[in-house]
């Protein structure tokens, strides 16, 4: 998408919703398309400093559009202004970042087939050897459709050397759902429980087993299946401790 001058983009980014603002850029969604518009700041911010100014190429952002998915977001075009790449654009989809939703009113059945979801996609970039960065609080959670999205994948790499991207890609991953069930919650019920607590410290990359297995735990604990975290208040921490895991619930 090629714009001649930065007023005329900042004309047609005002006829569009603003979605919000991170650290690389801001986003804006055309309700009609449910087309995402993502500008870089270094772009929109006229105090930003020179010397920090990075230079992005249409070759780079879209070096994994190619790979069709269901769980990672890649750019589908980037946005030009006088030959200079100041954004991309994106699909839109109705979910929410993970740390805004309640972990203890969750359908832990469903969650689960979220996950089984995204492993098969984490598999399939793994195999094309792309490695995970930058995932934690570019999460999304849909929960009607039990469906996990990650956006911000631009800054993903490929190509390693001796990298098992398998064991790197799904510990990138499921380190803010190991987060996002347990901390502030349950971390002292998990480390009355060896293997549990070892998982969970280590990020484990069988998530789910991980999910069947503190489950169980639960359940044979407080005598009743456990289906929504909020059943288990009883085993909740004691003693308030500084999370790891910022939320926004």
């Amino acid at each position: 998408m090629y714009f001649n001058n930065k007023k005329d983009l900042i004309c047609f980014l005002k006829t569009k919703n603003y979605l919000g603002c991170g650290s690389q850029g801001t986003c804006f969604l055309d309700l009609n398309t449910n087309i995402v518009y993502k500008v870089f700041n270094q772009f929109l911010d006229e105090d930003y400093d020179e010397d920090e100014y990075i230079e992005y190429s249409k070759d780079d952002i879209m070096r994994y559009s190619h790979l069709v998915n269901n769980t990672f977001i890649f750019p589908k075009d980037v946005i030009i202004v006088n030959d200079v790449v100041v954004g991309y654009i994106t699909d839109f989809v109705k979910a929410i970042h993970l740390n805004c939703v309640s972990n203890l009113c969750i359908n832990l059945d469903n969650f689960s087939k979220g996950i089984e979801i995204a492993n098969k996609d984490i598999k399939f970039l793994s195999d094309n050897n792309i490695t995970l960065f930058d995932v934690v609080y570019n999460l999304l959670y849909d929960e009607v459709n039990d469906r996990f999205y990650v956006t911000d994948c631009d800054e993903f790499g490929r190509g390693l050397d001796d990298l098992n991207y398998d064991e790197y890609n799904f510990k990138n991953f499921n380190s803010e759902i190991y987060w996002f069930l347990i901390d502030g919650y349950f971390n002292e019920f998990i480390k009355g429980h060896k293997d549990l607590n070892k998982m969970y410290n280590d990020k484990d990359e069988d998530l789910l087993y991980f999910l069947k297995l503190f489950r169980k735990y639960l359940s044979e604990y407080l005598d009743k299946d456990i289906k929504y975290l909020y059943q288990a208040k009883k085993v909740r921490n004691k003693k308030r401790c500084e999370p790891i895991y910022m939320r926004n619930v």
